[in-house]
């Protein structure tokens, strides 16, 4: 490959696949290997996007300037999500972690005077009520609330806590965040034979019908230890390898209904 250099990447390009969507979710379940370094060429690409975008906006700005507009309209500038570049040992925004969660939100309004920096957590579904309330029409009584008071220097509350759901076959994500971090709970379907692997991110728990319970297991990138509990009480503690699947036999004492991995 040729040379290439630019603000964000130096050196040859990888030989590599192109990092489409499709593509990307192949790299996620094991379909198309990636390494470090198209990994982080891949998130070179991605920091050139958010500069083209940042050009593009000071172009906007300049317009709205020009056409003396910036007195009179709302606006808002966000995103529907970020992008993980493998911190958590996948691509794209698959799972529930602040590297897809944290995202911008600026309001510029003609009422908002001096800059202000809203410290309390926030979500998505607060921008529709707070776009209705700055427009002087009725929020319905539905999820998210009106940011407006916090905007105009109202107090912030002591407590706040958002809330991100990820669903992706046969995975399903709950992630709540507050001043405290964040926490999660996943939930999956355990695998038949035929079936492909699915990362679990943290833990995973389910209810046990038999007399016994038997798993293979594979790490991501380096050695870990897997912790099983049944019915809250720690059965043990297993090594794993990122190179290869280790098969894991537990046998639940009668009655224990659960198992948490």
């Amino acid at each position: 490959m040729e040379p290439y250099s630019s603000l964000y990447w130096q050196g040859p390009v990888p030989n590599t696949f192109e990092p489409t969507g499709p593509n990307l979710v192949a790299v996620n379940r094991g379909e198309l290997q990636i390494t470090p370094r198209t990994t982080k060429y891949f998130e070179s690409l991605y920091d050139g996007s958010i500069n083209y975008v940042d050009d593009m906006l000071r172009q906007l700005f300049s317009d709205l300037a020009r056409l003396r507009l910036s007195d009179q309209i709302t606006l808002v500038l966000t995103s529907d999500h970020g992008e993980e570049f493998r911190e958590h040992g996948r691509m794209v925004h698959q799972q529930v972690y602040p590297e897809t969660l944290r995202v911008p939100l600026i309001f510029l309004h003609p009422g908002l005077h001096k800059p202000r920096r809203v410290q309390s957590l926030v979500e998505s579904i607060d921008i529709a009520p707070t776009l209705l309330d700055i427009a002087g029409l009725a929020i319905p009584q539905q999820s998210g609330r009106s940011l407006v008071d916090l905007l105009l220097g109202g107090h912030e509350p002591e407590e706040s806590q958002a809330y991100a759901e990820s669903f992706v076959n046969p995975t399903r994500t709950v992630l709540r965040l507050n001043k405290n971090g964040f926490s999660q709970f996943l939930a999956t379907s355990l695998l038949q034979s035929d079936q492909k692997p699915v990362w679990v991110s943290h833990s995973v728990s389910f209810d046990v019908a038999s007399d016994e319970i038997r798993f293979r297991v594979s790490s991501y990138n380096q050695p870990r230890v897997l912790r099983v509990e049944l019915n809250g009480v720690e059965d043990g503690s297993h090594k794993i390898r990122p190179d290869a699947w280790t098969t894991i036999e537990i046998a639940p004492p009668q009655g224990v209904p659960l198992a948490r991995i």
